[in-house]
């Protein structure tokens, strides 16, 4: 039986915890570790993994892709193991963004990385659809209750927003809706 149907209507069949857990592949057959190591064209050109790496309890607009049980969304935010893994998944996307993740002291911090500028002629265009990637990182981030990561990142967006370049290519509402998603 193709794996997404065993998912479909079955409520104890967990397939984004067993994912995060590396316990399974994702329905491509991919692996969370995987995943992680590909090169930014790669994270660029895939749209199907996003949704593995920053689940949500909603369904995804853009493609088929599991959603999270509440026992899940429970687990997420319940299980320190887990919690890792989300934010080696964020380290990973920051650095395709071009930002950099520093703790210090339990402070987190979203930074500009070395290779900003060159991250940012990639996707920091009008109407890109890694709009959507970063609203569903921060829901998701917010979600599995790692709320300072999500304020951490919505910070550094900010204060790219606040540049001419973001004033440029991130248009006020794309600004709201991701305030909203690293509030909620």
């Amino acid at each position: 039986m193709d794996d997404r149907h065993q998912y479909i209507g079955n409520p104890a069949y967990g397939v984004i915890v067993d994912f995060l857990r590396g316990r399974r592949a994702d329905w491509d057959g991919r692996w969370l570790r995987d995943i992680r190591a590909w090169d930014d064209i790669r994270l660029e050109r895939d749209h199907h993994y996003i949704q593995w790496l920053f689940p949500l309890n909603t369904e995804s607009e853009a493609v088929f892709a599991p959603m999270l049980r509440e026992f899940e969304v429970e687990e997420l935010r319940n299980d320190p193991a887990l919690r890792e893994q989300m934010i080696f998944s964020l380290c990973r996307m920051l650095a395709f963004y071009g930002f950099v993740l520093r703790t210090e002291d339990d402070q987190i911090a979203v930074l500009p990385s070395e290779r900003q500028r060159e991250r940012l002629g990639v996707w920091m265009t009008p109407e890109n659809h890694n709009y959507l990637r970063i609203s569903r990182i921060l829901g998701s981030l917010r979600l599995a209750g790692l709320d300072e990561y999500a304020g951490a990142f919505l910070e550094a967006l900010e204060r790219l927003y606040k540049t001419p370049e973001g004033q440029a290519a991130i248009d006020g509402v794309a600004m709201w809706y991701w305030r909203g998603r690293a509030s909620k």
